[in-house]
């Protein structure tokens, strides 16, 4: 079941991979290969990451959508002040 604990490990998950990628970036198609982040999860992480600010999304051509991080986390530190709480 899909809930507020597995979503924030997946999304630690995700951020992860997208420091380790730089400013590559994922396209969203890629996110559920991501390993152990499937089906729900890897739908839910990159929206659960968009509202605490810490990921931004860029469409390219055609329908491609890409994720990568947000310009406050390529330091790998987090701006109190825009962190909005999600509650499921």
């Amino acid at each position: 079941m899909l809930n507020e604990e597995r979503i924030g490990k997946s999304a630690g998950l995700l951020w992860a991979t997208l420091r380790k990628n730089g400013d590559e970036g994922l396209f969203v198609t890629q996110i559920h290969k991501i390993p152990r982040l499937k089906g729900d999860e890897a739908i839910a992480t990159p929206g659960w990451l968009a509202r605490e600010s810490k990921v931004e999304f860029h469409t390219g051509k055609g329908k491609s959508v890409t994720v990568s991080l947000g310009e406050i986390n390529k330091t790998g530190r987090v701006d109190q002040s825009r962190v909005v709480a999600v509650r499921l």
